[in-house]
Formats: structure tokens, sequence, C-alpha cells
């Protein structure tokens, strides 16, 4: 029951946080992380960038991507986060990421979608790809496995996409209003939002 009241408190402050089997990492609208790890009372502050955080995705409960308003990208061990894995600074807004083969895919607050080649030993290391523009709004969510990624948004649309950018499908009937979240695997695909 002390467990469940100190963490309720913890996370009452921050706009993002996710849990692993081992540790909670809090993401403040400060810009500010923290780590608790379970059985630990004390709370550490292991990053500040000092800038509002527009999302995140963390990868094997120890890697940590952060995009901040200002298009920035780290990425971090969150047990070593004095050495950033990558840093970059993108044009955009990011308001999803999710890593997926050597590729961190986005979503952008102008309605763009693309992904970046974060696989160092690559000679395009870093390289930014912008996939055609297919959303009018806001891309809130993206999702992908090994053969798809897909992205909705602001306008409503669900769209399909092969992992290079090319478009399959786009659905507009789906929804009525904002995609906000977008759950994929191998073989469920779920999509949710205001309507």
């Amino acid at each position: 029951k002390q467990w469940y009241q100190r963490r309720v408190a913890i996370t009452a402050g921050c706009d993002f946080c996710h849990m692993t089997e081992s540790n909670i990492i809090l993401l403040t609208d400060s810009g500010k992380i923290f780590l608790n790890a379970v059985g630990q009372k004390n709370v550490i502050c292991i990053h500040d960038e000092n800038e509002e955080i527009s999302c995140f995705f963390i990868h094997d409960d120890w890697h940590l991507f952060v995009a901040y308003w200002s298009g920035k990208i780290v990425s971090f061990n969150i047990f070593n986060p004095k050495k950033h894995i990558l840093s970059l600074k993108t044009n955009h807004v990011m308001y999803s990421i999710q890593l997926f083969s050597n590729y961190l895919y986005y979503g952008t607050a102008d309605g763009g979608v693309g992904r970046i080649k974060v696989c160092q030993n690559n000679s395009d290391y870093l390289k930014i790809v912008e996939f055609d523009q297919q959303h009018s709004g806001s891309v809130y969510c993206i999702a992908t496995n090994k053969s798809i990624l897909v992205s909705g948004g602001a306008d409503s649309r669900v769209v399909f996409w092969n992992l290079s950018g090319t478009v399959l499908f786009i659905d507009h009937m789906s929804h009525v209003g904002v995609v906000r979240h977008i759950f994929l695997n191998e073989w469920i695909l779920i999509t949710a939002g205001d309507a």
C-alpha cells in the first residue's frame, strides 16, 4: 500500500510517466526526467534539458528517446544519462516517436510523418527522410510492426504506410474526431480517439 501511495504522489506533477518492471520514469513539462527504482524511496533527476518535452519513447526499458518543442531529439541510457547516444535538431515539433529496426519514426505537429536512421554504423546515420504529406493536421500517434507504419491525427485519418514511406491505404471512415492512440502488433490494430 505504501509503495502505491508513494508512486501516486510522485506521478502527480508529471506530464509523462512510464513504468518498467524495475523503474518508474517521470518526465515533467519543464524538461526534467526523474527515475525511481522499485523498492527505493529516493527519486533522482537523471536529466534536465530545461526545455519543454513534446513526446518520448522508451526502448528495451532503458533506451530513452525524448523530443522537445524546439525540435531537438536526444537519446540516452537511463542508467548513464550524461552520455547522449543521439542528439539532433530537426525543423519539426514531434508529437509521436517510435523506434523500430534502426529507424526512429515520427509524426509532427504540422502533419508530417517520416523516419530518422539512428544506427551509428551506417553511412546514412541521422539522415531524415520525410514521407509525402498525407495528413492535413497534427499527427498525434504512430505505430510500427515489421511490415507497416500506421499514423493517425487531427484530421481523423488513419494512414497505412510501408516502412519506406509509400502510402498503402488511407482510412477516412473509421473516425470522425481526432485519432489519438494506435496499438499495432503482428495481428492486431487498434485505433482510438475523440470519436
